[in-house]
């Protein structure tokens, strides 16, 4: 999808949400002074205290689905980040489109109904809709909810916890994901080692689709280029080299 890995995505956990509008009610009930006051403003951000990057978003949602996978992935989610549109559109079409229409029409010829296809199209106009915030960042001060903490008793602070800084977000990411397994998903966390089993054998089948497919283009450049085909060659000549000097000097 479009978005800057380097731009701050500013999120916070809902009970932190939860707990400010409790807090600022009781704030401003004490403080109230009949309207005659200005207003205040508390900003519930956590961007400026503990900025969480949509790049380090990408690359820990990966780390967490590959130690968590989903019981029966077609593929294992990947969340990548471009900030170019015609990148994004081939990483859609290669990654998404084509392999769908591949298994939908194996559906049709096994007599079922297709539907990947539609589904990724309203996964891109959902994805669509989230692009104009991974492209851009806003800066939100919260030195209203930092005076207000220490305002709070050490109890009230305890109860209404508040403090973003103390937010560890690869933990959080990752009960992030566990969380839309087990209850947007309905996975069963006890499956978990079968869920692996499952992963393991699926990027075995990626690797090796890969490397038939690497080696079919890269043989088509062999027979219809010279430069290509020597330097093969060459290639080939220096690992014999190689693995013949290993093998002499180690019977020594």
């Amino acid at each position: 999808m479009t978005g800057h890995r380097e731009r701050v995505m500013d999120v916070i956990p809902v009970d932190f949400t939860a707990n400010l509008l409790i807090a600022v009610g009781w704030r401003t009930a004490r403080i109230y002074d009949g309207g005659k006051g200005s207003l205040t403003v508390y900003n519930g951000t956590s961007g400026g205290v503990n900025p969480l990057k949509w790049g380090e978003l990408e690359s820990n949602m990966v780390h967490s689905f590959a130690k968590n996978p989903l019981d029966l992935a077609f593929r294992r989610p990947k969340m990548i980040f471009t900030e170019h549109p015609l990148m994004r559109n081939y990483w859609s079409t290669v990654s998404h489109l084509l392999p769908a229409y591949i298994f939908d029409m194996a559906l049709r010829l096994v007599g079922k109904k297709p539907r990947l296809v539609r589904m990724f199209g309203k996964i891109h106009k959902a994805v669509a809709c989230i692009e104009y915030f991974t492209t851009h960042e806003w800066d939100f001060p919260a030195s209203n909810v930092g005076s207000m903490m220490h305002e709070m008793s050490s109890g009230d602070r305890e109860v209404f916890y508040l403090d973003a800084r103390e937010v560890h977000w690869p933990s959080y990411i990752e009960n992030y994901c566990l969380g839309m397994k087990k209850f947007l998903l309905k996975e069963d966390l006890d499956n978990l080692p079968r869920a692996r089993r499952h992963q393991r054998r699926l990027n075995i089948v990626r690797y090796a689709f890969n490397t038939v497919l690497l080696a079919v283009i890269w043989r088509f450049v062999i027979a219809n280029s010279r430069l290509a085909g020597g330097l093969w060659h060459m290639v080939l000549n220096l690992v014999f080299k190689f693995v013949r000097f290993f093998r002499m000097t180690s019977s020594r």
